[in-house]
């Protein structure tokens, strides 16, 4: 059984989300494409969280990390990021507020804060 568990660490040989060149197929995720992706392309999990936030316009601390990193791990860009959490909370708030209490994060989330 050794030899299982020391290899147990190489054996995954899918594909790696976590590398800055993921593509999509034909598109890239952007904040207009984000709905379409939920709708045929994301885990039950992402786009469960994709419809509170739209139905909301607003998601909890953790929700907002989680569905952050997984737009990020889906190529999403800094920019389209923000303008994509901006237009869902902004309905309930307004853009001054967005920015104090939310731009901070996503662009700590992509590494350019912090």
């Amino acid at each position: 059984i050794a030899p299982l568990l020391k290899s147990m660490n190489s054996q995954y040989l899918g594909r790696d989300y976590g590398k800055e060149d993921t593509p999509l197929e034909n598109d890239e995720l952007t904040a207009n494409t984000v709905d379409s992706y939920a709708k045929q392309s994301m885990p039950l999990c992402m786009s469960q969280l994709h419809a509170g936030m739209k139905r909301d316009s607003k998601l909890k601390h953790q929700g907002r990390l989680q569905y952050g990193l997984f737009l990020k791990g889906g190529g999403m860009s800094t920019e389209e990021h923000l303008a994509f959490f901006q237009r869902v909370f902004t309905k309930i708030m307004t853009t001054e507020q967005f920015n104090k209490n939310y731009s901070y994060n996503i662009r700590h989330m992509h590494g350019q804060e912090g």
